[in-house]
């Protein structure tokens, strides 16, 4: 590429484009990779190999999220091992090795029919042998007594994608010999979980998103509200915590010098423990930089050995649990609901559960904001569409008569705790401290 340009990926086409006026570093390789992410989701393979600084990590990430395969050079193979160990430490990398055994991979990789074909001579031959289905829920059984959860009703065409890639790194191309694989390697069981999983978020994803929660709802929601009365969010498959600190973020902006004195109860979830337990930590690596302002990391996070933790306060009104939304316990009382990045991989039946039980979680003016790809479906007696662009909806007055599926969730009240009337997070000698968990 020339200088000041980025290379972009359309319809398998190489694009070179001006780069953008836009704030930060510049990221070529994160640009690209996301860019061969979108256009060729889980036919993308990204390889990072010797360099400085983190750029790649962000784009390997996006390209295991749809689906595709990650390299990176070891390090001790790498004249400069910035760029592989930046992507290395995110546990997004499928494959570590030397740049001869990368090759010899990826040759291998290229024979098999996953990415031979479009739709895999794997999913034909099963569909043929009439066992296609009996294996794959036999995938479900096996996740299900290992982890709990029940895949059954997700997107199937993302759970298969997800089932054919890692055949693909065992080299395994029956899938009946895949489940075969999974009943004597428990281990993989849990690979498989991850891969399902899909936890990429970042800080401050779509700032639309969070200039409608300032502007729009916290005002709608502040009007009249009693100091007694908790405001109270939930934010559902939350991943590692960045979508519940943005928001916390984003509200403690709106109040100002009011939030000492504004009862604030921020609850997250997800069905991963791994991620939960780093959201509660709030310790972030230092390429958060280029999705929060210099503004924010000064006063909502502490610079640490690695990166950054978010500040004391911040944490304190962030409660995190591990939870299953589509079969759980909800949270009740709710003004907001902020549920962005799961909808798209639940099926029909789920996404119908899900919508019903936010509907009763919520109260009587609650809201409720999805992913800027979702929407309610055919779920319109439930909640009406407030801001189309940011997929902002209202609750709506209909009857409701909860089955047993809605029973609230039977969280103790935490006690308030007053927070300092001065602005929070402000470089005060409490968040100017070494962090601690």
């Amino acid at each position: 590429m020339p200088p000041n340009c980025t290379l972009a990926l359309l319809h398998g086409v190489l694009h070179l484009m001006s780069r953008p006026d836009i704030r930060g570093k510049h990221m070529p390789i994160d640009d690209f990779f996301q860019s061969l992410a979108q256009d060729r989701q889980n036919n993308a393979i990204g390889v990072i190999l010797s360099g400085t600084a983190p750029d790649g990590t962000l784009g390997l990430q996006a390209i295991k999220a749809a689906g595709g395969i990650t390299f990176a050079q070891s390090e001790d193979s790498a004249e400069y091992s910035g760029m592989p160990h930046s992507a290395i430490a995110t546990g997004q990398v499928d494959f570590v090795l030397p740049p001869e055994n990368i090759a010899s991979e990826l040759a291998r990789i290229a024979r098999h029919p996953y990415l031979r074909q479009e739709l895999l001579a794997v999913s034909q031959e099963a569909l043929e042998e009439g066992d296609k289905n009996i294996s794959v829920n036999k995938i479900f059984l096996l996740l299900r007594t290992r982890t709990g959860i029940d895949f059954t009703h997700y997107k199937q065409n993302t759970i298969q994608r997800r089932i054919r890639r890692r055949m693909v790194l065992h080299q395994l191309d029956k899938i009946k010999d895949y489940v075969k694989f999974l009943q004597v390697h428990p281990k993989e069981l849990d690979a498989l979980f991850q891969d399902m999983l899909i936890n990429v978020t970042s800080f401050f994803r779509d700032p639309e998103t969070f200039d409608a929660l300032k502007k729009e709802i916290f005002p709608r929601l502040m009007a009249g509200r009693s100091s007694e009365l908790p405001l109270r969010i939930w934010i559902p498959a939350c991943s590692t915590g960045e979508e519940v600190y943005s928001v916390a973020i984003a509200l403690f902006e709106f109040l100002g010098d009011h939030v000492g004195t504004t009862r604030l109860q921020i609850f997250a979830s997800d069905i991963d423990k791994e991620a939960i337990d780093k959201a509660r930590q709030g310790i972030y690596p230092q390429r958060i930089t280029e999705d929060v302002e210099p503004e924010r990391l000064q006063r909502f996070f502490v610079k640490t050995a690695t990166g950054y933790q978010i500040c004391k306060p911040i944490r304190n009104v962030c409660i995190f649990a591990v939870q299953n939304v589509t079969k759980d316990l909800p949270f009740s009382r709710l003004d907001l609901i902020c549920c962005r990045n799961l909808m798209i991989y639940l099926g029909s039946m789920l996404q119908k559960k899900v919508l019903h039980t936010f509907r009763y979680a919520l109260r009587a003016d609650g809201y409720l904001m999805l992913g800027t790809s979702e929407s309610i479906g055919s779920e319109t007696d439930l909640f009406s569409l407030l801001d189309k662009k940011t997929k902002i909806y209202t609750r709506k007055p209909v009857v409701f008569r909860p089955g047993a599926d809605f029973i609230t969730m039977p969280y103790a009240m935490p006690p308030f705790v007053a927070i300092p009337s001065t602005h929070p997070c402000q470089p005060q000698p409490q968040c100017n401290k070494r962090p601690s968990n």
